[in-house]
């Protein structure tokens, strides 16, 4: 990301280098920094941040993350608070949910105590089905330890079995749908084997997590032949395109560097 605005790279830096100090600073002479977004050309989910949601190395600018990143977004709270900044909610709700589906704060060891003190200023524990899509486990458990409502999706990877119970039950398609894409996504070839057996559509796209795609696509990334066949046959479409790249379960198989699997996908299955 190429930040023009000269003072927010600054700020910025200092979040990347861990330097309160100079955080502290650069706000206490240029207070719009917590409470303004930055204008970017980002597409996606970190289009125009806000400067607290730099804590969280997501999307991936260095791969790393400073030990002491809990007291640099403390102290980015603390400005926040003093101003009255009214975005306050949405920017620590959002905060936390981009340090819980990183990889980068769990890599440096800084994940949980991210989510601990961001939740312990009054954050909400948001974004557990994207969490354990992205496959950051740890972290969803510590958003329902903080009260996040648990998910038949979460349930399931997580492995809580008596909530699987009561709520796969009742799940409706959305919910289903979810856990299948999922499932597929991390490779949980046992988990979708059961949604299948329950009667969940094989075709049968997310609205909320990797929803560009079907389950075989997902599937197809991570070159399990038999979680694959199991799809197909349930009766998966194996032409069908995804919304993002135009491509087919063989042609995400090919690109993932599964050549076999590919072939194997273009030839019926």
């Amino acid at each position: 990301m190429i930040i023009r605005d000269t003072i927010f790279a600054d700020a910025v830096a200092a979040i990347d280098a861990g330097d309160v100090a100079r955080l502290d600073s650069l706000i206490t002479q240029h207070s719009h920094l917590v409470a303004d977004r930055l204008q970017t050309d980002e597409p996606g989910y970190f289009a125009d941040p806000y400067l607290l949601w730099f804590v969280a190395e997501n999307p991936i600018r260095n791969g790393t993350l400073p030990a002491n990143i809990a007291d640099v977004a403390m102290a980015l709270v603390d400005h926040i608070d003093q101003q009255g900044v009214a975005s306050r909610q949405a920017q620590i709700d959002y905060a936390v949910m981009l340090v819980a589906t990183g990889r980068v704060p769990r890599e440096c060891g800084v994940q949980i105590g991210l989510i601990d003190a961001l939740v312990a200023r009054g954050a909400e524990p948001a974004g557990l089905d994207s969490t354990v899509a992205h496959g950051e486990l740890e972290a969803a458990r510590r958003l329902i330890h903080h009260g996040a409502p648990v998910t038949l999706v979460a349930a399931m990877v997580l492995g809580m079995e008596s909530d699987v119970a009561s709520l796969l039950p009742t799940s409706n398609a959305a919910a289903r749908a979810d856990a299948l894409v999922v499932a597929a996504n991390l490779g949980l070839t046992q988990l979708v084997a059961r949604l299948l057996a329950g009667g969940t559509d094989p075709a049968i796209r997310s609205t909320s997590q990797h929803r560009h795609s079907t389950a075989l696509h997902q599937a197809a990334l991570t070159g399990d032949t038999v979680l694959c066949d199991l799809l197909v046959a349930a009766g998966a479409s194996l032409s069908e395109r995804d919304d993002m790249w135009n491509g087919t379960p063989a042609g995400w198989a090919e690109h993932a560097g599964h050549p076999g699997l590919a072939a194997r996908l273009r030839s019926g299955g």
